[in-house]
């Protein structure tokens, strides 16, 4: 490791450049403000059009058929018999147990893990002086509402929840199911977080789920079963007629009993969201593609195997101008309004740096000038891109640093750097 003086000196000056506050005045102008009145005619289209032709390619598409094996859609067709799901239940009676729950209140005493035992004996003698108040009639959940030091149960009076073995901490949960009868209360206990003491609040006793509750679980699971069996056995079944008869896929549906599906033409990436790489590969293979023959099956996923044959295919081309109009204006909006914000932008950034007053320049622009004091890196009142701007830039020998921006949307923004509030590394305390 480097040296602790080094590492003690860069984390003042890291310390020094996070409590570093910036007092800065900002407008965002929307570019959005500049739609009204922009329209194009069709001859402008058409020259932006065909200065960006490279832009607008209609990917290369294919209609591919296909047949699908999978565990689930046999699942769809098996019915399973009333004796059969009896019969699990009974057998696998264990798995539908619901274990024992417990739900306290509980008053934690914060307390670091490395504390001096002064501090332990503190936070012990304080519960044990609560224990006895609560043991005197007083209710435990105001107690715990008023000292308990754990934010996320103290306003519902320290009450966990009902939770079973193995959630909570284990001195925590030895504890709480170490307590007797509802309404116990614990001795002072420790785990990572300090000393806690707890009330029992309720038991939740381990409970078997009725058959109602779990019928549907397990027609799935018998079903997944007999299905899983099918699959494989067919499976085994595929390789035959999809090799025999190479320019169709119904010959092998009717023997497997499937449907041929079809995808719609479709680019390689809107098949990569309906099928595993593997598959998308072989439907763009020599063999699939080019000579128009059935793949072989392929194991899509693990409980998943499809053939593919293309039936259509469109090569990559030129869109029309017709086709993608729309993306077009979209485009030439965006960067005509965009430069408009900009230009609206310099001008009045010229007006500021010429004398005249930021509200009153961004008024005259029917605009809303914001002023911040003292914002920090992390304040969250500044939009992030004109926060770190702002930090970025170098103040002025006098007066504000004015500087502009297009942000990532198209918008732009002014800002006014007026002061920086540093702090001198060496002064910074731990």
């Amino acid at each position: 490791g480097g040296s602790p003086i080094v590492a003690e000196a860069e984390a003042r000056r890291l310390a020094a450049l996070t409590s570093e506050t910036r007092s800065l005045g900002y407008v965002v102008i929307r570019r959005q403000q500049f739609e009204e009145g922009i329209a194009f005619d069709d001859a402008e289209l058409e020259a932006f059009f065909n200065e960006h032709q490279a832009d607008y390619r209609a990917p290369e598409k294919v209609d591919v058929s296909y047949l699908e094996l999978t565990v689930e859609g046999l699942m769809q067709d098996i019915e399973i018999d009333e004796v059969d799901i009896a019969d699990y239940y009974q057998t696998q009676r264990a798995t539908f147990v619901q274990e024992e729950r417990r739900n306290v209140n509980h008053i934690l005493v914060q307390v670091a893990q490395d504390a001096p035992e002064s501090d332990n004996e503190a936070a012990r003698s304080k519960l044990a002086e609560l224990a006895e108040r609560a043991r005197a009639g007083e209710a435990f959940d105001d107690l715990a509402r008023e000292y308990s030091d754990d934010l996320a149960s103290q306003a519902e009076g320290g009450e966990t929840g009902a939770f079973p073995r193995g959630v909570m901490e284990p001195a925590f949960e030895e504890a709480a199911f170490g307590l007797a009868e509802v309404g116990d209360i614990s001795e002072p206990v420790r785990t990572k977080f300090g000393w806690h003491l707890m009330r029992l609040k309720e038991i939740e006793p381990e409970v078997v789920k009725p058959l109602d509750e779990v019928r549907e679980e397990i027609e799935r699971t018998l079903a997944r079963e007999i299905a899983e069996e099918e699959f494989f056995a067919m499976a085994e079944r595929v390789d035959a007629p999809v090799f025999e008869n190479p320019e169709t896929l119904q010959v092998a549906a009717d023997e497997l009993g499937l449907v041929v599906k079809t995808t719609g033409l479709k680019s390689r990436d809107e098949l990569l969201a309906m099928f595993a790489p593997i598959t998308v590969e072989a439907v763009f293979s020599e063999d699939v593609l080019e000579a128009g023959l059935n793949s072989l099956p392929i194991d899509d996923r693990d409980d998943r195997i499809v053939v593919v044959r293309v039936s259509a295919h469109e090569a990559e081309r030129p869109q029309t101008l017709d086709e993608v109009r729309e993306l077009v204006v979209a485009r030439l909006m965006r960067e005509n309004t965009t430069e408009a914000a900009q230009t609206l932008g310099e001008a009045l950034i010229q007006q500021m740096e010429e004398g005249v007053a930021a509200e009153t320049a961004a008024e005259q622009a029917g605009l809303d000038w914001t002023e911040v004091e003292n914002a920090n890196r992390r304040s969250t009142e500044v939009t992030r891109a004109v926060l770190r701007e702002a930090f970025g830039l170098r103040p002025a020998e006098e007066g504000s640093r004015y500087a502009g921006m297009t942000l990532g949307s198209g918008d732009y923004a002014v800002i006014a750097l007026h002061d920086v509030t540093r702090i001198d590394p060496a002064e910074v305390t731990d």
